[in-house]
């Protein structure tokens, strides 16, 4: 489920296009003193313009109602220079009449979910604490060339868990290539092609690059613990936390796991 919402997610961010429009802004003090109604409008434009203008036609004719719309947000910056997000909304619909349906029923927004995607326009190397920059004022201007280019971005539940696990995967990817010694559990599956870890991790292409989600109850105390999902491989990755310009690879496991799929109806 989650690698196929990824992929649908993934063909929406190929999908943007360049825009000049200025942003649209809104401050604390109009929303204290203008009217309800005021506010709902201008609320609503300055949410609708981080979206970007999705091309959404399709040859095929469609034959099951609409069930769910993705938004993409316009790349922008972030308290950390060098790395960018990008967010989609996940809108949920249902039928707002009765019995099975098809392309042509009637549907109506009933709720509605949201993720983080980031990419990085320059490669992390400082420790997040030291990159990070609250006085930093993010914008789009260094992120206006990652539009379209869908396998630059991966998911994450946070700003410093993209930063920390990408920067980690890339401590791990550097020790390889450099032939050090890294103490890696190969979990790999029988079905899996003849290769070692190593070669299927350095293998691994930045467009496969999934998502990295924290995994900190499965380290000691001063360890920071990243599960990166690259590949249909699960890569976990334990490193020290001693603020190092170079991350500290503690401990590497690679798995395999067993992903079911099935064909949906459009």
């Amino acid at each position: 489920m989650k690698g196929s919402r990824f992929a649908a997610a993934a063909a929406l961010l190929a999908l943007a296009g360049p825009g000049a429009a200025a942003e649209r802004t809104i401050s604390k003090s109009e929303l204290r003193t203008a009217p309800p109604r005021e506010t709902h409008r201008k609320l609503r434009d300055v949410l609708w313009d981080m979206f970007q203008t999705e091309d959404r036609r399709s040859k095929d004719r469609p034959r099951a109602p609409l069930q769910q719309v993705w938004l993409s947000s316009k790349p922008h910056g972030t308290s950390v220079r060098g790395l960018c997000r990008q967010d989609i909304l996940f809108v949920e619909f249902a039928p707002a009449e009765r019995g099975r349906g098809d392309a042509d029923t009637p549907v109506k927004a009933v709720g509605f979910t949201s993720g983080q995607y980031y990419a990085f326009s320059s490669p992390p190397k400082l420790p997040y604490g030291e990159a990070v920059d609250d006085e930093h004022v993010p914008s789009e201007a260094h992120c206006g060339p990652l539009k379209g280019q869908q396998g630059r971005f991966f998911q994450a539940e946070s700003e410093e868990s993209a930063y920390e696990g990408y920067r980690a995967w890339l401590g791990l990817r550097a020790a390889l290539k450099a032939g050090k010694p890294v103490p890696l559990e190969c979990g790999l599956s029988p079905a899996d092609p003849p290769k070692t870890c190593p070669e299927v991790i350095l293998g691994i292409g930045q467009e496969n690059f999934i998502d990295v989600m924290g995994c900190n109850w499965r380290s000691e105390p001063g360890r920071s613990c990243y599960r990166i999902d690259a590949e249909d491989r699960e890569i976990e990755i334990v490193v020290d936390d001693d603020g190092a310009d170079e991350p500290t690879i503690v401990r590497v496991k690679i798995e395999t796991p067993i992903v079911f799929t099935h064909a949906l109806i459009d």
